[in-house]
């Protein structure tokens, strides 16, 4: 019988955290199962990379750099599911858009709160804040809510808006909480309920 293939996304923040680890554990445990084909891309590819700011803005939006390379993936192999845990802030929506074109179930991990909040953290000024979760994410800009800044919160903002746009979060085969309590704020966001696992 032959073993399922899977194209495992993720994109890596500044430093390795808590999301990081569980990707490359869950990896691992797939691989028991099935041939596992690891997509990673890093914050920095993008920001250290020799593009202007303006290009470096763009590709939050569209990213044509991990656009191409998951078109290569898909010339060389067929892949049964597409397993996602994040592709914020340097992978950009494009990974969805390519996603939601084939036709495998589109498996979404969720390990922060980011479809309805900025920091993704529900949490500002010492405080929980559910402000973005219906997908207006200005009071995010105005509090600078991602790294401090009310530039780099707006394009956060003008990406996450993207994404919910497209329809992504209605048009994803299913997703993993890690919580509960996650399952309950992620419904909250506009995630269909019967779609989250915990």
């Amino acid at each position: 019988m032959q073993r399922p293939r899977i194209l495992h996304i993720f994109s890596r923040y500044g430093d390795v955290g808590g999301e990081e680890v569980c990707f490359r554990a869950i990896t691992e445990e797939l691989r028991a199962v099935a041939d596992v084909t690891p997509f990673v891309y890093s914050t920095a590819e993008l920001f250290q990379s020799p593009h202007g700011a303006l290009t470096k803005m763009r590709y939050m939006l569209r990213n044509r750099d991990v656009e191409e390379k998951l078109r290569e993936c898909l010339r060389r192999d067929r892949y049964d599911a597409w397993i996602i845990h994040n592709t914020f802030p340097a992978m950009s929506p494009c990974v969805y858009g390519l996603a939601l074109k084939q036709s495998v179930p589109v498996i979404h991990y969720l390990h922060n709160y980011r479809a309805g909040c900025l920091n993704g953290v529900f949490y500002r000024d010492g405080f929980p804040c559910f402000s973005c979760k219906n997908g207006n994410y200005l009071p995010g800009v105005l509090h600078a809510c991602w790294r401090g800044s009310a530039a780099y919160s707006a394009l956060a903002a003008a990406t996450l808006y993207k994404t919910r746009r497209m329809g992504t979060w209605n048009r994803l085969s299913s997703y993993i909480a890690v919580s509960r309590r996650q399952r309950e704020l992620l419904i909250q966001t506009g995630i269909p309920e019967d779609k989250i696992r915990v």
